[in-house]
């Protein structure tokens, strides 16, 4: 008797289980099936813009040549904005390069990760030359200071100190 109990019950467990898979199943393919006739609906060419992007990783102050760019076609709505600063409400795509030739010979100021859109702020002042001269902002110098111990910075540095290393 208890047997026949519990293959009732294992019985009667499978049917309502075979019975939300199907609802599952049901509701799964109307949901797709309006997914795509959603998609069909509004089936209109997204508009695109060929940009410059990094092939490979580039460092600071080494010069960009062709080898490390590459285009690319990025739909619109995924291009970098920026705020305007006239109106804060506003915002306007950033400036881009839509050409290799704009960018080969220039030097990042930091570095740039492949497949990275290259934007104008992230490259140096073309005219600064390469290495630690393209890295350093006019009218600012870099100077190397001899350091052994702790002892060499007492007194020049405090907790909160910013300090920049290159």
């Amino acid at each position: 008797m208890a047997q026949t109990n519990s293959s009732r019950i294992a019985i009667l467990f499978a049917v309502a289980a075979i019975a939300v898979g199907g609802i599952a199943v049901y509701a799964l393919v109307n949901v797709l099936g309006s997914a795509t006739v959603a998609a069909a609906q509004n089936d209109k060419p997204v508009e695109t813009v060929s940009v410059v992007v990094a092939k490979r990783r580039l460092y600071q102050g080494v010069q960009i040549t062709n080898e490390d760019l590459d285009m690319i076609d990025v739909p619109v709505e995924v291009l970098p904005v920026i705020e305007d600063p006239e109106d804060p409400a506003n915002v306007i795509t950033a400036e881009l390069y839509s050409s290799r030739e704009r960018v080969v010979g220039q030097v990042p100021r930091e570095r740039i990760l492949a497949n990275e859109i290259i934007r104008p702020e992230r490259l140096a002042d073309g005219n600064a030359g390469v290495g630690l001269n393209a890295v350093i902002p006019r009218g600012m110098r870099a100077i190397s200071i001899g350091l052994e111990g702790a002892d060499a910075v007492s007194g020049f540095l405090s907790p909160g100190n910013y300090v920049d290393v290159l």
